[in-house]
């Protein structure tokens, strides 16, 4: 039913029970074009013992990214250059733009960090990251992150791309943590299926898995993702992640 690939890019966690055919591949990664059947209007996230919250987006006739809405919070609207239609307000769409990393956190304190890819796979993406991480009056810490992949096309990848936002992180300078995590070689084609997070010795310390279920066009539509830290069960939290799409039927 799935195939697992490891490899290792940053702070994504889904585990699939499902194959994509070729014909979903090119629906899902076809650069130039988003079809409404890609694109999410909502991720609901139900945390362990806590309100669930609920992300949204928002999109035209053309299939534009126009605005999300955070939970507790206004619409943001994102703003387009006329000239061109590029990304006008890049830096503060991605410091509140819902992406994978909001689901698995940095277990470690940092205020900010760098993200250095070590290898790449023969799609070109990144599968070994080093994580530094940056903290006031404490001395830089070094981190690797594993991810494993499965071959089904990323869910999150086209509201990104509706959004012009992975063309604009190649545009802009990326000055903010958060930002390079939207730099399109950082941004897989395919679901990460697990994170791993180790220390300078590749010794494992935290880690998030999650699994998945899935409609008839093999579109995630909720799963578990549960994070758990090395050598200690009482540590296990699960999250709920329930999502909703644009258009029922791939056009």
């Amino acid at each position: 039913m799935f195939h697992k690939i490891r490899l290792l890019a940053l702070l994504s966690v889904i585990f699939v029970f499902a194959s994509c055919d070729d014909s979903l591949d090119k629906i899902f990664q076809e650069p130039s074009k988003v079809k409404p059947a890609q694109l999410l209007t909502s991720i609901k996230i139900i945390p362990e013992d806590q309100e669930a919250q609920t992300y949204s987006f928002e999109y035209n006739e053309d299939l534009k990214l126009i605005n999300f809405t955070n939970p507790g919070a206004k619409p943001f609207s994102l703003v387009y250059k006329e000239e061109n239609g590029t990304l006008n307000n890049f830096k503060k769409v991605i410091s509140g733009i819902f992406y994978l990393d909001k689901i698995s956190k940095i277990p470690y304190d940092h205020t900010s960090y760098d993200i250095i890819p070590q290898n790449t796979n023969e799609l070109g993406e990144p599968y070994l990251l080093k994580l530094i991480l940056y903290s006031e009056d404490e001395p830089p810490m070094v981190k690797y992150v594993e991810i494993g992949f499965y071959q089904l096309p990323n869910m999150f990848k086209p509201y990104l791309m509706a959004g012009g936002i992975i063309e604009a992180a190649e545009q802009n300078q990326l000055d903010q943590s958060r930002a390079q995590l939207f730099e399109g070689r950082l941004i897989p084609s395919n679901i990460p299926a697990s994170i791993d997070f180790m220390d300078e010795d590749m010794v494992l310390e935290h880690s998030y898995d999650a699994r998945y279920e899935y409609d008839q066009m093999q579109r995630i539509t909720r799963g578990k993702i549960t994070y758990s830290k090395a050598g200690k069960k009482e540590s296990t939290m699960v999250t709920e992640l329930i999502c909703s799409y644009l258009d029922s039927a791939i056009n």
